[in-house]
């Protein structure tokens, strides 16, 4: 990988690399997951959920830039539900910064949360970052 940023190949979304790219994102992140169930490795898996609901936004924002109103809502709702998993996992044990390091993509996930999603209300958290 050399002369390449970590995490990202310089590919633009909508292009055929960044297909290429994004099917390879879920095809390491599945043998990721498989691996930490296999070892019951609950801060991998909290990680690999919250990567894969990153992932999954970016291919709604995709969709959303192509104008694909239900390929953005599907892959949008998918998002959620395993970012939601992801959460879910993570609050017993106050996992936090396994969100934070993923940054603003992540950040944008969690606005489509509510606390309702993470626990039991009815209102939207302020910024849709669940309270730990």
């Amino acid at each position: 990988m050399a002369g390449r940023t970590a995490g990202h190949s310089g590919a633009r979304p909508g292009s055929q690399r960044w297909d290429t790219d994004l099917h390879l994102a879920f095809q390491i992140l599945d043998v990721l997951d498989e691996i930490a169930d296999r070892t019951h490795n609950l801060r991998y898996k909290i990680k690999i959920l919250a990567s894969r609901a990153v992932a999954l936004d970016a291919v709604a924002q995709r969709a959303g830039a192509r104008s694909a109103a239900g390929e953005t809502r599907s892959a949008n709702a998918t998002a959620i539900t395993v970012l939601k998993q992801a959460v879910d996992l993570a609050q017993p044990g106050g996992f936090i910064r396994v969100f934070v390091d993923l940054g603003d993509p992540c950040r944008r996930c969690c606005a489509g949360l509510s606390v309702k999603d993470t626990r039991g209300g009815d209102q939207s958290h302020p910024g849709g970052i669940p309270g730990g």
